[in-house]
């Protein structure tokens, strides 16, 4: 069975050609698509990003076919770009909206706490108003100021729970969601 492009770069590791020019290639793909960014420099990225691709993965041994795929829509959203086209509209299904959330208030000072929250930090999740729900130790493992979102993930990071910033306001101030202290106690951790 031929392997991925994912497979095959675990396995050749990340001190590897291959790993370093997909980081590299990844990392021009990321500042290529941002606001603002350069034209001068993307447009060179663009008219070489065909030929840089398939440069690339004709040196690997395995099947590259549906990362092929997915650089191909890459480079039409590049083409749209340089024709300062908008992107062509995608279905999408509208989230559900918490009404009770509007109603939550964050002081400046908590609003400013939340916003400094650095990753790697734990907290214990315990809602009571939901009967079968289980206590849970969770870690913030990304804080996206820009849009006052929160990404936590449990011990072994096979979950993930995304909220708001007010929604976590909501939750620290019912006592939902407790700062896990590394430096406590054992016993006011168990407790």
């Amino acid at each position: 069975m031929a392997q991925t492009v994912a497979g095959g770069l675990r396995r050749a590791g990340p001190g590897s050609a291959e790993w370093q020019t997909v980081g590299k290639l990844t990392g021009q793909i990321i500042d290529a698509m941002q606001p603002g960014a350069n034209t001068r420099a993307r447009q060179a990225f663009i008219d070489d990003f065909g030929d840089t691709v398939d440069g690339f993965f004709d040196s690997l041994a395995f099947d590259t076919d549906g990362t092929r795929a997915a650089l191909a829509d890459i480079e039409a959203e590049f083409e749209s770009i340089a024709e300062d086209k908008p992107s062509d509209p995608c279905d999408f299904e509208l989230m559900d909206v918490d009404e009770s959330m509007g109603n939550t208030r964050i002081s400046s000072r908590f609003l400013k706490q939340i916003k400094g929250m650095q990753a790697r930090q734990w907290f214990i999740y315990d809602d009571k108003s939901e009967s079968d729900e289980k206590l849970a130790r969770i870690k913030l493992i990304l804080n996206w100021s820009e849009s006052e979102q929160l990404l936590f993930t449990n011990h072994n990071r096979r979950k993930l729970l995304q909220m708001s910033y007010a929604e976590f306001a909501r939750y620290f101030e019912r006592g939902t969601m407790k700062s896990l202290a590394a430096k406590a106690p054992c016993h006011a951790l168990i407790r």
